[in-house]
């Protein structure tokens, strides 16, 4: 692969990985050290450490008050120059768009119109996504994943504590019901949010390996979410920064569908 065209397949990788990130990519990760007996048994459980997330980002007390997210920000792969305007449209229960914009190359889109998932990127062209790819395009899709992820994994469990920077956190590992790959997710100990998560997609190149950080909590009608969200991929690393959330808007028909050409 040419460095241009490598450019390109990471930021449509990143398009495939984006919103909803904190919960619904996938892993195989290394076993964190043995705990002892003693801390293994002051350890919180995984589910406890589930519902003090969607409780300190305010998702379990709002789940039924918005219809409609759109979230516009920017991204920048400093390494290849490149910047671009991304928007991230949801309606629940599980529709989703997710269109990137690269001056110079075009749009890079992804998204279900909750039956059909979608691609249409300067990498692959406009396809339809079947088998993995479908399941994480629909995962991503739940317009409140992290206070439903009881619908999307079959098992969580705490699996250690680790050092993320200067911040303490619990290490969650989750095992999604329709895939045999694994989920890492890092909790603040004290502030209960999302720190980090380590993940594979799914793309026509294979399984990708992402690692993404998540930073600027700030709160929109209720909801606390991550307004700059740190992504590596491919030897890359992304930021993307939100700019502006709206809730509840009116969206016009065929926000989801497929593009044409």
């Amino acid at each position: 692969m040419n460095y241009t065209r490598f450019k390109f397949a990471a930021l449509a990788l990143a398009c495939l990985s984006l919103w909803s990130p904190r919960l619904l990519a996938q892993e195989k990760v290394a076993k964190t050290p043995a705990q002892s007996n003693s801390e293994t048994a002051e350890m919180p459980s995984g589910e406890s450490l589930m519902e003090a997330y969607a409780d300190a980002i305010g998702v379990n007390a709002n789940l039924k008050k918005f219809r409609t997210r759109r979230s516009e920000g920017t991204i920048e792969m400093k390494e290849a120059g490149i910047t671009g305007n991304l928007t991230t449209i949801q309606q629940a229960p599980n529709k989703l768009m997710v269109r990137m914009e690269i001056p110079g190359i075009g749009e890079i889109m992804q998204g279900t119109d909750g039956e059909t998932a979608w691609e249409s990127s300067v990498i692959s062209g406009n396809r339809i996504l079947a088998g993995e790819e479908k399941k994480e395009t629909m995962r991503r899709a739940l317009f409140e994943s992290d206070a439903q992820w009881k619908d999307l994994y079959e098992s969580v469990k705490t699996i250690g504590t680790e050092k993320v920077g200067e911040k303490d956190t619990w290490v969650v590992e989750l095992k999604p019901k329709d895939s045999t790959h694994l989920q890492t997710n890092y909790f603040d100990k004290k502030s209960k949010l999302l720190v980090q998560s380590k993940m594979q997609i799914t793309s026509p190149m294979g399984a990708i390996a992402v690692e993404m950080a998540f930073d600027e909590f700030r709160e929109v009608d209720g909801v606390r979410m991550p307004f700059t969200t740190t992504q590596k991929v491919l030897g890359q690393t992304q930021v993307m920064k939100l700019t502006k959330v709206t809730h509840n808007e009116e969206l016009p028909a065929g926000t989801f569908d497929r593009p044409k050409n």
